[in-house]
């Protein structure tokens, strides 16, 4: 059991580590994240292109954060600040993340965009991990990554039947497909090949109870405490 972005809910900013803390606090074994860098070369966690405005590739780490302070954490109810601390709440880095959680957690770091594979990897070297999957929605970061590196498990992300048909031709052991992609035949067919599955974004009760009961190896919401609800 995954949170999405950590957890995608009304009173936690997503890609926090507010948000990383909910998911675990829930019950659950990890979390998605995603992975971008600065214009200073900082793997920052957020999930667009532009944040606040401005496009993360082309502004440094420091201008996101007073961008995000200003949009974001000063809309904040008080009663709700007052509940995480400063740390919890800052736009977190990706070294920040793997000390944090990198030994207690299940981590999917998602890459999204190209170029981000030496300094990931590197990242990774640096964070001995209990369990993760480097995953992206872009084949040719999955192909650069395993040219480095041969054994840091990598993940295809999918949400159309072209992207997933995609799997076979990629070295990947865990195929990400949304929940409207996923059905019993899909699982078994994956589970044959000897591929993780893990599906995202599962918000529904119901629904995250019938791919329990299909085996999948994971299951991704934005609601961490339905989800460890739905599954337990």
């Amino acid at each position: 059991m995954l949170g999405h972005r950590g957890a995608r809910l009304p009173q936690t900013p997503e890609n926090t580590l507010a948000a990383f803390d909910l998911a675990l606090h829930a019950g659950c074994d990890g979390f998605e994240f995603d992975v971008r860098a600065t214009r200073d070369r900082q793997l920052v966690i957020v999930h667009d292109a532009r944040l606040c405005g401005l496009e993360v590739a082309a502004s440094t780490y420091a201008e996101l954060q007073q961008r995000w302070e200003e949009r974001v954490l000063a809309r904040l109810p008080v009663t709700q600040r007052r509940l995480l601390t400063d740390e919890q709440l800052a736009l977190p880095r990706l070294q920040e993340v793997l000390q944090r959680y990198g030994r207690r957690s299940f981590l999917d770091i998602e890459l999204k965009a190209a170029g981000l594979e030496d300094a990931v990897l590197c990242a990774l070297l640096d964070n001995p991990l209990a369990q993760f999957v480097v995953s992206s929605f872009l084949p040719e970061v999955l192909v650069n990554f395993r040219q480095k590196e041969d054994e840091i498990p990598l993940g295809l992300i999918c949400d159309s039947a072209r992207q997933l048909s995609q799997w076979p031709k990629l070295p990947v052991s865990f195929v990400i497909p949304h929940c409207k992609l996923a059905s019993k035949e899909l699982i078994d067919t994956l589970h044959q090949a000897e591929k993780k599955v893990m599906v995202w974004t599962v918000n529904r009760e119901a629904e995250a109870r019938q791919f329990a009961a299909w085996g999948v190896d994971a299951i991704v919401s934005d609601d961490p405490e339905m989800l460890v609800r739905a599954c337990t």
